[in-house]
């Protein structure tokens, strides 16, 4: 391995920003807190919702009897639109 390329594999694995600089941690003064708040989960609320509703609806049709699949999946998956566009307001 030519030194170059060790060079970079080491900036890589202390994640520098750029090659042969000082690493975050060697600053010392600089922290990085993130806390729940700051991440905004709502905003994602309702692709949570779909998924795992999703899930839920797949587990649900596998356990339905053939008769009443088709109207117990159709109201699940209308009732899952509705939950993630009440999510979305």
């Amino acid at each position: 391995m030519c030194p170059r390329h060790r060079r970079l594999a080491i900036s890589i694995a202390r994640s520098d920003a750029c090659v042969g600089g000082k690493s975050i941690a060697a600053y010392g003064h600089i922290q990085i807190v993130m806390h729940l708040s700051d991440l905004q989960i709502w905003s994602i609320t309702p692709e949570i919702i779909v998924a795992i509703m999703a899930c839920a609806i797949l587990m649900i049709d596998v356990a339905m009897p053939e008769r009443s699949r088709k109207t117990i999946g159709f109201r699940l998956t209308v009732s899952t639109l509705l939950l993630a566009a009440i999510a979305v307001v």
